[in-house]
């Protein structure tokens, strides 16, 4: 029965890759020294082919995996899902999952899955050098870390509502906070899971249980990934999220304190005591979308219908960073697909450009990353997707020229056709109703 792969599958391509560049297959192990000795100037590293196939609990791990991909050679292709998704999954499936490695999540999802004889252990040289603590002892996961969970408040939010900021776990069950705290379902977070496995061990069982039913009455509903309440948050769609705590904004903010040290002011000076702190926070919202997933924002509200004509949705205001200046540009998107039998809530077409456009980015790549969301998801007959922005990194600097807008676009299938497009585009110039 062919198995899931975790963590080790990940480490055993590296060291595979390895092996082969040092020696070869070890049936041609004589041929490959001699081609050796003729080629001792070639310093090209032949890279594997094909592509690993990958289930991650978000897109934040996009970047590792692109660097992967550029070292080792395979094409990567995700599939995005909550730990407990994942297990369920697999027991559903019986072993023979539609992915090669699991990466992320929660420890009990994958002592679960050992459990369940769902992993593939894995043996290789690097492993010994892990400690016991992060490794299963017959091999078959491998963690990346230790996680910290904790809760962070939007101190904005909470003033608004002349509310304080909590100080400790037993706060969270104050009336006060009724409605304000959000918090992953812990049976399919593997993050939130640990929250509650670690409260119990504190806390014993009887009380953990009783501080959990006094926790529920300020939860209005449970998110699907442990990432939800620090970006929902820092969003300021809620004041509390109960969440992993992984150093970022501190970091952020001790660059930017070299950062200003730097242009020759004074990171003390009253009026930039706070600024690097602020400028943290801002840029965690402002790229928000690298730890939401724009395919399940669509899955969540995909319905069957079988309307076949065009759906646009128009004049979307985004703001987003320019990844080569890190200056916002800013405009409208709007977006056209012709259903094929399955339609999206219209509010989740905008929260599509929401995310990408809460990245680093290009224009010409965030139309791009749009249209393949919506057809990668939806597969319906044809997308739409155009873009005019203004950007700030022509109108501050450079050519300087504030009236200048760019307007890209892509599309897919029945778009192909130019009546098609056309007609898409005389409906977005259309004035629209007051």
């Amino acid at each position: 029965m062919k198995k899931m792969k975790k963590f080790a599958a990940l480490l055993l391509a590296v060291s595979m890759a390895a092996g082969m560049v040092a020696c070869g297959s070890s049936d041609k192990k004589e041929e490959t020294t001699k081609k050796e000795e003729t080629k001792k100037d070639d310093k090209e590293t032949k890279k594997l082919e094909g592509t690993l196939k990958v289930v991650t609990t978000g897109d934040a791990y996009q970047p590792l995996f692109d660097k992967f991909t550029e070292e080792v050679g395979p094409k990567v292709e995700f599939i995005s899902m909550s730990s407990g998704e994942v297990l369920s999954k697999l027991k559903a499936e019986g072993g023979t999952p539609a992915a090669d490695l699991w990466f992320g999540g929660g420890i009990d999802a994958f002592m679960d899955a050992k459990d369940n004889d769902l992993l593939e252990k894995v043996d290789f040289d690097a492993a010994d050098e892990l400690a016991p603590e992060f490794k299963d002892s017959d091999n078959y996961w491998f963690s990346k870390g230790v996680t910290v969970v904790g809760f962070i408040v939007n101190n904005d939010i909470l003033k608004e509502k002349g509310l304080e900021a909590p100080k400790s776990w037993d706060d969270l069950t104050k009336e006060e906070y009724q409605g304000e705290v959000l918090m992953s379902n812990p049976a399919i977070s593997g993050t939130n899971y640990a929250v509650v496995n670690a409260l119990l061990q504190t806390k014993g069982d009887e009380e953990g249980w009783k501080y959990f039913e006094a926790l529920n009455k300020n939860v209005d509903y449970y998110s699907k990934r442990g990432s939800d309440p620090s970006t929902k948050t820092a969003a300021g769609e809620v004041g509390i999220g109960i969440t992993y705590i992984n150093g970022t904004l501190d970091e952020l903010k001790e660059h930017y304190q070299r950062i200003i040290t730097l242009l020759g002011e004074d990171v003390e000076r009253e009026g930039l005591l706070k600024t690097p702190e602020r400028v943290a926070k801002a840029m965690l919202s402002l790229t928000k979308g690298y730890f939401m997933d724009p395919h399940e924002v669509l899955r969540s509200a995909k319905f069957k219908e079988e309307y076949s004509q065009m759906v646009i949705v128009k004049d979307i205001d985004f703001f987003s960073l320019c990844e080569h200046h890190m200056l916002p540009f800013y405009g409208k998107a709007h977006v056209a697909y012709i259903p094929n039998g399955y339609i999206t809530g219209l509010s989740k077409i905008a929260r599509v450009v929401d995310i990408f456009s809460h990245r680093l980015q290009v224009q010409e790549r965030m139309t791009l990353q749009i249209k393949e969301c919506i057809q990668e998801t939806l597969n319906p007959l044809g997308v739409m997707v155009v873009v005019e922005a203004k950007h700030m990194c022509m109108q501050m600097r450079g050519v300087e020229k504030q009236n200048s807008i760019t307007t890209t676009s892509d599309f897919t299938g029945a778009f192909n056709q130019a009546k098609t497009r056309e007609e898409f585009m005389n409906l977005i110039r259309q004035n629209s109703f007051t």
